[in-house]
């Protein structure tokens, strides 16, 4: 007989969406029982804001503009 079992870490009330880890195991049951389980974790990332994005943006396109002006007066 084979047994699976899938399970999710840990999880937060009030978060969307984000479990800590994922496990997944198995075992045979009966004459030379065997129990495996593996462990899937997700590495965190960091995520910039939005504030920053958009200010990293105006400058581009003031560097952009400023570049523009400089060509047009040569």
């Amino acid at each position: 007989m084979l047994l699976l079992s899938v399970g999710v870490g840990s999880f937060n009330q009030g978060q969307d969406g984000y479990f800590d880890d994922v496990s997944l195991a198995y075992q045979t049951v009966g004459a030379g029982e065997f129990d495996k389980t593996y462990d899937f974790e997700a590495a965190r990332t960091a995520v910039p804001e939005p504030g920053t994005l958009a200010l990293f943006g105006l400058g581009l396109l003031a560097f952009g503009f400023a570049r523009r002006r400089a060509a047009g007066t040569s």
